[in-house]
């Protein structure tokens, strides 16, 4: 009885899920922007976007960039070392790593970066 169970449950995760997916469209916003880093959206819909680097060994990656949902793209902050997993919080300050430097910043709505943890991070991605 519990595989029988099992398998319903499987089935409509998998025919549900595709109903959902059937509906969506993707389409590209901008056509590049130099960053591998964090995404996430602002309670405003912009994308926010950090740049890690050239490569996992290579995290020297400086800025945090912004697309609006119209894909226009601008630099939201700079001097970071290795941005990359980043998080708002409930004033829309966004949390953003710096693998490169061992530190967390705090970059304000208005792209104000201060730093907000300099010690006791060791490889801090997200």
């Amino acid at each position: 009885m519990m595989k029988a169970i099992y398998s319903v449950i499987l089935l409509v995760c998998v025919f549900g899920s595709t109903a959902v997916f059937a509906q969506l469209q993707v389409s590209t916003l901008v056509e590049e922007i130099d960053a591998s880093g964090g995404v996430k959206v602002d309670a405003e819909g912009n994308i926010i976007v950090a740049d890690f680097g050239e490569s996992l060994d290579n995290g020297n990656g400086t800025n945090v960039w912004k697309v609006t949902p119209q894909g226009d793209v601008s630099l939201f902050t700079s001097g970071l070392s290795g941005a990359s997993g980043n998080d708002f919080d409930s004033q829309g300050n966004l949390f953003q790593s710096s693998i490169g430097a061992g530190t967390v910043s705090k970059i304000t709505p208005n792209g104000t970066l201060s730093l907000f943890a300099t010690s006791g991070i060791s490889c801090n991605v997200g």
